[in-house]
């Protein structure tokens, strides 16, 4: 009988100590401004930008990073505060929108909303070793809905440097690099509608 009521006390004072170290939660963190766009060719073009599709590695809240050339691990008390997915594009959208003037908005989308264009991005690699570069590699697809097809896929390679050492520094290289790839998907979107 005095077996269960000291297995249950065993068991609250554990739950208790685990909470004594909870995880550090990052945010990814505002990407660095860029230049407002003055004229832009996508400046009326209302835009719908979709989930980015990351790899499963990535979709995980706790922070993946490299060991080795061909090795990752994921930390348990390193965690992404909000998905990486949600967050990374948020940011992307605002960013694209703050470089081409255009109406960008990710999902979910109002009923109303009715897009000319719609981005998606499909990642294949985004992690990067602690005080290393992180790597964000993939293709962006644009379909347009006046010519009912694909008017952009590009292929995008991006390697942002070091934000410094630890969890802090690895955030913000994952920041630099949404704003690089926004950077390009703006001037693939000048290149193609800027006549």
């Amino acid at each position: 009988m005095t077996a269960r009521p000291l297995a249950a006390a065993l068991a609250l004072l554990l739950g208790g100590c685990a909470e004594l170290n909870p995880p550090t939660l990052h945010l990814l963190p505002e990407a660095p401004a860029s230049a407002a766009a003055t004229d832009s060719a996508v400046a009326r073009e209302p835009i719908a930008f979709s989930r980015i599709a990351l790899p499963d590695y990535a979709e995980d809240s706790a922070i993946a990073y490299l060991t080795g050339v061909t090795t990752l691990a994921r930390s348990v008390d390193e965690r992404w505060a909000d998905p990486l997915a949600r967050t990374a594009t948020a940011a992307l959208a605002a960013a694209l929108s703050a470089r081409t003037g255009a109406l960008v908005l990710a999902e979910p989308w109002p009923p109303e909303f009715d897009p000319t264009l719609r981005i998606d991005v499909l990642v294949d690699q985004f992690v990067g070793a602690l005080g290393g570069p992180v790597t964000l590699s993939g293709e962006v697809r644009v379909a347009d809905a006046r010519m009912r097809g694909l008017a952009v896929v590009r292929r995008f390679d991006i390697a942002a440097p070091s934000g410094g050492a630890g969890f802090d520094g690895v955030a913000r290289a994952h920041a630099d690099a949404v704003a690089r790839l926004a950077d390009e998907i703006a001037a693939a979107l000048e290149a193609r509608y800027g006549g």
